[in-house]
């Protein structure tokens, strides 16, 4: 399994345009073993964070390389987002116990 992370940033003059590439490209995803797990924002909209899985590295390859979503590449760059992409993995936090010293 393949876990991305992207933080986008998003110009307030840019959000239409942006949700417009995302109606176009996230429904891609699992044409290539892929799901949205997760989608935030922040209460001004002026940040996203995705995070999405991919079955197989060779997916996440895949997905990159769709033409569909090169296609719509022209929506993305029209919203000015500044998207950055994080290769993660899962990690499970461990809390002290109560009335210890963290």
């Amino acid at each position: 399994m393949t876990l991305l992370v992207a933080v986008l940033d998003v110009p307030a003059a840019g959000a239409g345009a942006l949700r417009a590439y995302e109606d176009r490209v996230l429904p891609l995803l699992a044409r290539h073993g892929g799901a949205l797990e997760r989608r935030l924002r922040s209460p001004d909209g002026r940040t996203e964070v995705h995070v999405v899985r991919f079955a197989t590295a060779a997916g996440r390859e895949a997905f990159g390389a769709d033409p569909e979503r090169a296609a719509a590449r022209a929506l993305l760059d029209g919203s000015r987002s500044s998207p950055g992409w994080l290769r993660s993995r899962t990690c499970l936090s461990r809390r002290a116990p109560p009335g210890s010293a963290a």
